[in-house]
């Protein structure tokens, strides 16, 4: 911890980790605990992929005391407001599957600041997944919603036959997003419908994983 810098809400670091037989090999992954200061402690969200070796490894086999090789926190997808910020902008996360990660840490680190809605600023968190199984942080995201917080918490499980990210919904939930910053993490598929929504509009801040 002596040489760890810190991180601000939504960065990401790259994990490199030695498998016995495998050379040393190195992913990214979104830290998801609030931003943090020198030497302070940091969660990462780490979902095992079929074809992920290092993500396998992690979930499957690491133990306390494991080595992991990382990288300074990296990446400008990041949360420049804070509760102290003077200004009722409106802050929209839209999310899919594991691109919750960066902003539930942006969502951690206002409410551990102390943010308060009620003071005119707004955060609507958008999520998008297959079914409530799939869900990830969703006990922590219905305390969220159902606290009194002013953050409001939108679902969409496609299971449950919700509409997949459309213009026209987001328009229901969000009236005139276009003007509102906004930051979106997911799949593929989903960033390209709502970079499409947005039509060039410089309030669109993309993370896209590779």
């Amino acid at each position: 911890t002596s040489t760890w810098r810190g991180h601000r809400a939504g960065q990401y670091v790259q994990v490199g980790i030695e498998v016995p037989g495998a050379r040393r090999t190195t992913r990214c992954f979104t830290i998801s605990s609030p931003a943090s200061g020198p030497g302070e402690r940091f969660t990462l969200t780490v979902r095992a992929h079929a074809e992920g070796l290092v993500s396998r490894y992690l979930v499957e086999q690491a133990q306390p005391g494991f080595l992991v090789h990382l990288s300074q926190a990296q990446g400008d997808f990041c949360l420049d407001e804070s509760p102290a910020t003077p200004t009722n902008n409106h802050l929209l996360f839209i999310t899919g599957g594991s691109g919750i990660t960066p902003a539930m840490s942006m969502v951690r680190t206002l409410l551990r600041d102390g943010y308060d809605g009620h003071a005119g600023r707004k955060v609507t968190f958008l999520h998008y997944a297959r079914g409530p199984e799939d869900q990830i942080f969703a006990d922590e995201l219905a305390e969220i919603a159902a606290a009194d917080n002013g953050v409001r918490v939108v679902l969409r499980h496609e299971s449950a036959g919700d509409p997949l990210f459309s213009a026209i919904d987001l328009a229901r939930e969000v009236p005139s997003f276009r003007e509102v910053d906004t930051w979106v993490c997911g799949p593929a598929g989903l960033m390209e419908r709502v970079e499409t929504a947005y039509a060039g509009s410089p309030r669109l801040r993309l993370e896209r994983f590779k």
